[in-house]
């Protein structure tokens, strides 16, 4: 955001940000195995995620819905929490 703003966040735009995010609680080895753990989320690949935040979305959720998958969750709440998250992005313009 600070790339397309040109400037540097306020401490009051990134608390919002931080306050608005869309999240879902997943099991530690589910998070573990994402994409983004650790050492996984590169400078590049934040840089990446930062210029395409709808691309970041369908990335991190196609890891997600694979690692949910892989472990035994039922496909059909996997989808609806995907879709959940997703809709709300919508709402918050991260998406469209």
């Amino acid at each position: 955001m600070e790339e397309e703003l040109g400037r540097p966040l306020t401490a009051l735009e990134e608390k919002t940000l931080y306050n608005n995010a869309t999240t879902v609680e997943i099991p530690r080895d589910v998070h573990i195995d994402g994409r983004t753990f650790g050492g996984k989320n590169t400078p590049a690949q934040i840089q990446q995620d930062a210029f395409d935040l709808c691309g970041a979305v369908c990335r991190d959720t196609d890891a997600l819905r694979g690692n949910l998958t892989v472990r035994g969750y039922d496909p059909k709440l996997i989808d609806e929490t995907i879709g959940a998250i997703i809709e709300r992005n919508r709402q918050l313009g991260v998406i469209k």
